[in-house]
């Protein structure tokens, strides 16, 4: 699996959270980190993060969490 595109939102089109809307960022400077943004809404208005620590551990996250996603631009 490759690296999740950065600071794209993309719709996850089947897996366990089928519907919702994702979005990757990279924490430069605070953590130098990833956020694992979700919502069920396009603006991230309301939702969810993750924290992952590393290039390798965000690869190993998207690999298990079994989504398809349609990254949208």
């Amino acid at each position: 699996m490759k690296m999740p595109p950065l600071g794209v939102v993309g719709k996850v089109v089947s897996g366990h959270d089928a519907g919702l809307y994702v979005k990757v960022i990279f924490d430069l400077g605070d953590t130098d980190g990833y956020y694992v943004l979700t919502s069920n809404k396009y603006d991230f208005s309301v939702g969810f993060d993750d924290w992952i620590e590393s290039k390798e551990s965000l690869i190993k996250y998207f690999a298990e969490s079994g989504w398809v996603v349609d990254w949208l631009g």
